[in-house]
Order: C-alpha cells, then sequence, then structure tokens
C-alpha cells in the first residue's frame, strides 16, 4: 500500500538528519510563521536546520521573536576539497594560516618534491539531507536563493508543503492540501504526528507562530479561506498558548505611521467600474519614497479595500517599482483572479494573484490590465479602450 503525502513527509523528516527550510521571497504571515514553526519544531527533535528566505522581513512582524534567525543568504551549501598526489612524493607534514585574506597552506614532502600537477580540485556533497520549502507554488518564487544554488535543488530530496492550487509539484514528496487555509494549518496535523513518536512538542511560541499564518491568511478570519476546520486548529492553538490578542493587536490593529500615509495615498486615487464590481488604485515610486512604507502596508491596503468598499469584487492595486509596474489582485468568491495573473505570466491562488510588467510605464499597464480584466468579466471585447 502506497503511503500517503503526509506518511511520506513524516518519514523523510524522520530520515534526515540536516534540514534546509525554504519559503518565497515575499515573505508574509503564513510563509513566515511556518518557517519560524517548523524551524523550531524540528531543532526540538534534534534535527540540525538552516532557515532561509530572499528578501527583507516586513516591518509588521517585528514583535516576533526569533524573526533573526531566518537568513537573507545561503552560505557553505557544499565543501571545496583541494586534492594532492603522493605518486611522486609523500607528505611529512601540513600546516596553514591565512595571510592578507588568503589561504596559505603549505606541504612539506619527506622526499622528492610536489608539482601543481599533483593537485587537483572538486566539490563535496551538499551539506543538506533534505531541502522543505513552505507555501511556494513553484521553485522560480524563491528568488536569489534558488538562482544562485539551483543544482543544489535539483540534487537534493525536497519535501514541497503547500496549500495553492496551482502548485508545480517540484518536490520528490509533495504535501499539497487545496482546502486548508494556510500551510501553518496543515504543519499543525505534521506536528500531532511527530508528537506521537516525541511526545509534546508545540509550546506557546509555537502555537504562535502557527496562529499568525492562519490568521493572516484568512485575513482575521474574514475571507473565503475561513473554514470549519481553520477554526477548530486555530482553537487548538490558542488552548496550546498562541498570542492571539498579540497577533490581532500588532498586525490588524496596530498600524505605523508611514503605513497610514500610503493607504491615504492609495484611498486618494481610488477608482471604479461600479457596474462590474473592478476597484482599484495606484502606488508610485514616489509615494514609497516619501512616506517609507513597505510591502506589508500594501498588502494590508489591498485587503481592507476588498472587504471595506461597497460592492467591491475585486480589488486592483498598481505599484510602481523601479524597474517594473507590480500588480496585486484580490476577489471575493466567484472570481478567479489567479486565472487573469496567468494571462500576464503572473499566479496566486484564486482569490489573491498577482503578476510584474517590464518595460512599461504605469499609465499604459493600467490601460492593458484594465482592459482585459473588463473583458474577462464581461464575457466580451470592451468597445472603447481605456485611455
Amino acid at each position: 500500500m502506497d503511503l500517503t503525502s503526509k506518511q511520506q513527509a513524516i518519514q523523510a523528516i524522520r530520515d534526515a538528519k540536516r534540514m534546509l527550510l525554504v519559503s518565497h521571497e515575499d515573505i508574509e504571515g503564513d510563509s513566515l510563521g511556518s518557517l519560524l514553526a517548523l524551524s523550531n519544531v524540528l531543532k526540538k527533535i534534534g534535527k540540525e536546520v538552516i532557515t532561509v528566505s530572499s528578501g527583507n522581513l516586513p516591518n509588521i512582524y517585528n514583535f516576533l521573536e526569533k524573526r533573526e534567525m531566518i537568513k537573507a543568504n545561503l552560505d557553505g551549501v557544499k565543501d571545496f576539497m583541494i586534492f594532492l598526489s603522493e605518486e611522486e612524493a609523500k607528505v611529512a607534514r601540513l600546516s596553514y594560516k591565512l595571510e592578507n585574506d588568503r589561504l596559505k597552506i603549505v606541504i612539506s614532502p619527506k622526499s622528492g618534491n610536489f608539482s601543481p600537477k599533483n593537485v587537483s580540485f572538486a566539490y563535496g556533497d551538499f551539506h543538506y539531507d533534505l531541502i522543505i520549502i513552505l507555501d511556494t507554488d513553484a521553485l522560480e518564487r524563491l528568488g536569489a536563493i534558488y538562482r544562485d544554488n539551483t543544482e543544489m535543488f535539483y540534487k537534493t530530496n525536497i519535501l514541497n508543503i503547500d496549500h495553492h492550487p496551482n502548485n508545480a509539484y517540484f518536490g520528490k514528496i509533495n504535501w499539497v492540501d487545496e482546502n486548508a487555509s494556510s500551510v501553518c494549518e496543515i504543519l499543525v496535523s505534521l506536528i500531532e504526528a511527530l508528537e506521537s513518536e516525541h511526545g509534546k512538542i508545540i509550546d506557546e511560541e509555537i502555537a504562535t507562530f502557527l496562529l499568525l499564518g492562519i490568521m493572516t491568511d484568512t485575513n482575521l478570519f474574514q475571507n473565503p479561506a475561513t473554514t470549519s476546520k481553520s477554526l477548530t486548529v486555530a482553537a487548538q492553538l490558542i488552548a496550546a498558548g498562541g498570542d492571539r490578542d498579540l497577533i490581532a493587536k500588532r498586525v490588524f490593529q496596530t498600524h505605523s505611521y508611514s503605513t497610514l500615509k500610503i493607504w491615504g495615498r492609495i484611498l486618494s486615487k481610488l477608482d471604479s467600474y461600479p457596474a462590474i464590481g473592478l476597484v482599484w488604485s495606484e502606488v508610485k515610486k514616489s509615494d514609497l519614497d516619501m512616506t517609507g512604507a513597505d510591502e506589508a502596508a500594501l498588502t494590508s491596503a489591498i485587503n481592507n479595500l476588498l472587504y471595506t468598499t461597497e460592492g467591491a469584487k475585486i480589488v486592483i492595486l498598481f505599484c510602481e517599482l523601479n524597474d517594473s509596474i507590480k500588480v496585486s489582485l484580490r476577489s471575493i468568491e466567484g472570481f478567479d483572479v489567479e486565472a487573469i495573473a496567468r494571462e500576464f505570466g503572473g499566479g496566486g491562488q484564486e482569490k489573491t494573484a498577482g503578476f510584474s510588467m517590464n518595460g512599461l510605464e504605469l499609465e499604459e499597464v493600467k490601460r492593458i490590465v484594465l482592459k482585459k480584466i473588463r473583458e474577462i468579466i464581461l464575457g466580451q471585447a470592451s468597445p472603447h479602450p481605456e485611455s
């Protein structure tokens, strides 16, 4: 009888000694919570763990303890080895020292002499038995960590744990639960299975990390990702000491001046097609520079627009960055914005998606995207393209 993906995941963790945990580069609540929770769990059961994610951690999550354990870069993925043949001479002594940022290795022969042809070089095996990739639908979304270490990802076993319906199933083991609100919800089941072998694992800190992922991916239990199971799992975590009040206050109720300022900019530029429930706004690079806001502020802004704007069915935020225009989309039940994002080379989930367009001005991107979305919603070409 074949093992389920959950059983395969548990077996892979059981067999591995040194693991790499990684998530997508635009880190947010679920990816952050799942990285911190699983890293702590694995260390509790005696595993060696390195945790990484490209990009900066949004300021909104600075209240979390142990957030510094997530590295932005991955160094020393495998050993560099130097070989010396003893065919022409035998080694008597070896010494080394660092001189002006150069490692000087001195090898003294017993007899004869060594020459450059006796020396060869090679790389050792990669340092990880298992790579666990969390909350990521495709390897490319890992950013620089994947681009700079592509060989490692192809030569090391990958456990892929995700809840996105468009996941590329890139792992040797793929535990993808499209019905889960978040990866943190999935991890609760994993941890319970590990507890049957190792005893109690979940503590107040781990429970808080897991609760963070569920609360942010359900937008404080307000969006369609909220299910009876996600509410049940959240209740379990609160009972285990998860600090719901801390997350609610620091992530959803307390906002920095920079966040409030960028929200003001977004609201002042709000526009819509009321007849089809399409709402959009924009953020220019000058807005970001002037307010000092980060991407977490933009994420909270677009989520709030969807649930507080009367009649909104699809909300779009156009953001001007240094060399591209980032387009973020949100929707309510029945509108698949992930399909829209795919039209422009992006992706995401049915109700949360995005993409970027390069080489075009903000107004041109708005014209193209709004025209296309209106065509999709109406099911026919727009007779009057936006100017």
